[in-house]
């Protein structure tokens, strides 16, 4: 584009921003100022262009939006909305340069222009003066009733005279005080010294106070004192005001002994049961919000070949499908984890020795509410075997309950007088109610569970009476039928002659607080179950500052004869002998040189002396200072496994004898035997037919006869032997096609003789197998299919192939004489076995064959029917 065609797009720009008339400014985003504005906005604003131009923008804004809420937060959620759309459009509360308000409809967007980042605001008045004065009163309204009625305890602390100025009714209810007590209160009165600093009652507050700057933050625990003597644990945030001159610090006040009971209760029972998660039978994980894996056990190593380190840090998605397609499929993972939602799913998975498994994943969001977050627990279990069986089995996916959710807070105002009951639109969502119904307070009162209805009815008529702030728990129905836990705080206000005027209230879910309480005492019950009910011996050893058992589970008592109350008790452990000097070595090496990813194996007594062979695995217990404390693990009885073990080699060491017996047979048969036998017909050979007698004939050409049959069976013992010696055949790829070929070539005159067609639909055509063996396999079957034809009747040989999940299968179908399974299929593959005379069959072909394919892990089965036709159904197993 020309330098003329720019200049002028740019003064056509600038007319439309003069003539505008929406007001409209610029400003650049790096230094928070404006560098624009146009007429329409200075005339709505009152200000010069110079004036303007040098303002602050947060000056230009009212100090509280409508609802209540803070500029400053409501610039920052604006801005916020900017970085991800780009684009944003609402309504805001403007102060115009002699102090009027302006409510206006605000559109905002970003743009980047030559490297500089800037925010292009357009505003149009909507309202007058006395709405925006009367939208003012409301949210001042409504900040004063959250004020009292916020769960925290809030005081503002002047600095200049060391006094409280100001504190709300939540303050009274944790601390048991009056308002105005608290407010005549010094600082050392209302917190507790430090024990363990020496700190003063109050010194830290003070001192946080004095070393913040205007508008800075801090946050820190201390003791609140309370009316009874007692005192709580406290959360206390603090911000000073942003005014330089001004010296007012607001303190909330959160009392956290609850929750920090809850999270020491939660350590407490994860560490008890660590060693269940390392040495589960199933293979497990946990991953963060993030999806991203964080702890793996033992058991998945084993399952997946892999070692931790392999697996830790990588995200679920790339673990499951891969690091370019798990991109995309994390996606939708990462949308159930932040939902707080359980999955399930079946997944194939290639091990490093590249064999293929299918694993089920199971994950349930566990929340954690003693940090407000939740890890994700995923049980992993090799499914390959169902899999293979039920090759299209669907398994249903089954959501888990959420672990917990976001409380919600919901606030509402009641005019007593009128009887006019105003919700806010979270009440409608905690109710789960249609934004335009009408809601009066009735009808709140008709979803408080039935069971809680009089005990709020009595709650809310002493509040009114007492004219006191009073807080209660509850459940509430929803319109849904959903049952939700509640917290509701009522507080009363009076008009000129002490009357009701109007009640403020405020009713939060807490549901996640009694679920989490309720799942805690359920985790306890079902790990301890688990461990009293297992036939496996979980143990916890303290080895500082001396050795000792701090827990058995009952099994001790079944496998080694001691009782728990006897492994317990301090002063008898020493005299037990558990293991002597030598087994003691060996457990101290495996405790102390870190091999817990492996098991142990060993023999130890038993209260009565003998001695059983148990598998130990566990993991250690380290303190802060890195050093181990004890250790936490499973022993499993496997000593009728090691007994079967020694049957076992004991068996084999006879077979390995049998099988040198068979070596030497051999060697005989192939050397020995043959030799004299081809001697004998070599010498037979030699003798002069013409002048025997006639007598002498007939026995000398029995005698030649004999020799041969002699000689051809020794010679088909000799193969049948020989086929295991081809086990170290080379394998390779073969095409099957060209086998079939092969074979045709060496029965040419066979098939030519009697009209044999051989009909090849070979789906898998090529694979991987010893040549020899599948070329006699194939070979056999089909001299077979024309050897046994029926006179009348062509052979018709069809040769098919397919592939299963382990197998290439090879079927060889033929229309000749079939037989009777029923009473020869039992002998059908046994050796010199013949079915049908005359048809020169020496009844070694099928023993052989069968032999060939089970050397590899191969089967055959057998379909026929006598007249029709016989399928013999070839499983090979490719290498």
């Amino acid at each position: 584009m020309a330098d003329e065609d720019r200049l002028a797009q740019r003064a056509i720009l600038q007319r439309m921003f003069e003539a505008s008339v929406d007001g409209v400014s610029v400003m650049d985003l790096a230094t928070q100022s404006y560098i624009m504005v146009n007429p329409a906005k200075l005339a709505m604003m009152g200000y010069t262009k110079e004036e303007y131009l040098a303002l602050n923008p947060l000056d230009t804004i009212m100090d509280i939006q409508e609802g209540g809420r803070d500029k400053h937060d409501l610039a920052q959620e604006h801005l916020s909305i900017l970085s991800r759309q780009g684009y944003h459009s609402g309504q805001l509360l403007l102060r115009r340069k002699d102090g009027s308000p302006l409510i206006c409809s605000v559109s905002s967007q970003h743009i980047d222009h030559l490297g500089q980042s800037m925010l292009v605001t357009f505003i149009r008045p909507i309202a007058d003066k006395v709405l925006i004065e009367t939208k003012m009163r409301e949210a001042q309204l409504l900040k004063d009733a959250l004020l009292d009625n916020s769960f925290d305890g809030l005081l503002l602390y002047n600095m200049s005279v060391g006094k409280w100025v100001v504190a709300n009714q939540t303050i009274a209810l944790l601390t048991g005080y009056d308002q105005e007590v608290v407010l005549q209160m010094p600082i050392d009165k209302l917190f507790v010294e430090d024990s363990k600093t020496g700190q003063a009652a109050g010194g830290l507050l003070h001192h946080t106070i004095g070393s913040l700057a205007p508008g800075g933050r801090s946050r820190f625990l201390q003791k609140v004192c309370r009316v009874d003597g007692h005192a709580f644990t406290a959360e206390v945030n603090v911000m000073r005001l942003e005014a330089p001159e001004n010296h007012l610090a607001v303190v909330a006040i959160k009392d956290i002994s609850k929750s920090i009971e809850l999270s020491r209760q939660l350590e407490e029972t994860r560490n008890k049961f660590q060693g269940l998660f390392e040495h589960s039978v199933l293979g497990l994980l946990t991953m963060n919000q993030e999806s991203t894996i964080q702890m793996v056990n033992t058991t998945l190593c084993r399952v997946l070949q892999r070692e931790k380190k392999d697996l830790v840090g990588l995200s679920f998605g790339e673990f499951l499908y891969g690091k370019e397609a798990g991109k995309d499929k994390v996606f939708q993972i990462n949308d159930l984890i932040v939902q707080k939602k359980g999955f399930a799913l079946e997944r194939g998975y290639t091990l490093p020795d590249g064999h293929h498994i299918w694993l089920r994943f199971r994950s349930r969001p566990l929340y954690e509410a003693s940090v407000g977050e939740f890890t994700v627990l995923t049980a992993v279990e090799d499914i390959t075997e169902r899999k293979h069986m039920t090759d299209r089995l669907v398994l249903s996916e089954s959501k888990l309950k959420e672990a917990a959710g976001m409380a919600k807070l919901a606030h509402w105002t009641l005019d007593y007088k009128l009887k006019v009951f105003s919700p806010s639109k979270d009440f409608y969502e905690l109710l789960e109610l249609a934004p335009d119904m009408e809601l009066g307070y009735e009808v709140w009162m008709g979803h408080v569970a039935p069971e809680d209805r009089e005990r709020v009815l009595l709650n809310w008529e002493e509040a009114l009476a007492s004219h006191r702030p009073l807080s209660i728990e509850y459940d509430l129905i929803t319109n849904r039928g959903k049952r939700k836990h509640v917290q509701g705080m009522y507080k009363v206000v009076l008009d000129t002659v002490g009357e009701v005027d109007q009640v403020f209230g405020i009713v939060q879910d807490i549901t996640d607080k009694r679920v989490a309480m309720e799942a805690l005492a359920v985790s306890e019950t079902r790990f301890r179950r688990l461990a009293e009910n297992s036939p496996n011996v979980m143990f916890k050893l303290r080895v500082h500052p001396e050795i000792a058992i701090e827990y058995a589970s009952p099994a001790v008592e079944h496998m080694f004869g001691y009782s728990v109350h006897e492994l317990l008790s301090p002063n008898r452990f020493q005299e037990f002998r558990l293991i002597d000097k030598k087994l003691a070595v060996v457990i101290g090496r495996y405790l102390m040189d870190g091999e817990w990813a492996k098991s142990l194996i060993c023999q130890m007594p038993r209260a009565n002396g003998t001695l059983i062979w148990v598998e130990v695995k566990c993991s250690p217990i380290i303190n802060d200072g890195g050093e181990i404390d004890a250790f936490e693990g499973v022993i499993v009885d496997i000593d009728a496994l090691k007994r079967k073990e020694a049957e076992l080699l004991e068996q084999k060491a006879d077979l390995i004898a049998k099988n040198n017996e068979l070596e030497q047979f051999t060697y005989i048969a192939s050397h020995d035997l043959r030799s004299p036998v081809v001697n004998i017909n070599t010498l037979l050979g030699m003798l002069d037919f013409d002048k025997m007698t006639q007598e002498n004939k007939e026995i000398f050409n029995r005698l030649v006869t004999a020799s041969h049959k002699l000689y051809e069976t020794l010679h088909d013992l000799i193969d049948v032997i020989s086929v295991d010696k081809r086990t170290t055949s080379p394998f390779e790829k073969l095409n099957i096609s060209q086998i079939i070929n092969d074979i045709r070539l060496q029965l040419t005159e066979l098939i030519d003789e009697t009209g044999a067609h051989i009909h090849e639909d070979l789906k898998v055509k090529d694979m991987r197998y010893v040549r020899v063996h599948l070329k006699s396999i194939l070979q056999n079957l089909i001299t077979n299919a024309i050897k046994y034809r029926l006179p009348n009747r062509a052979p018709h040989i069809r040769i098919q192939t397919e592939q299963t999940v382990d197998f290439v299968v090879i079927k060889v179908s033929d229309n000749g004489m079939g037989m009777n399974l029923e009473r020869m299929g039992s002998r059908l593959f046994g050796m010199f076995q013949v079915f049908h005379e005359g048809k020169g069959g020496k009844g070694l072909g099928l023993y052989l064959t069968k032999r060939q394919i089970e050397q590899f892990g191969g089967k055959i089965y057998v379909e026929s029917t006598p007249g029709q036709g016989t399928t013999f159904n070839i499983y090979l197993k490719e290498q």
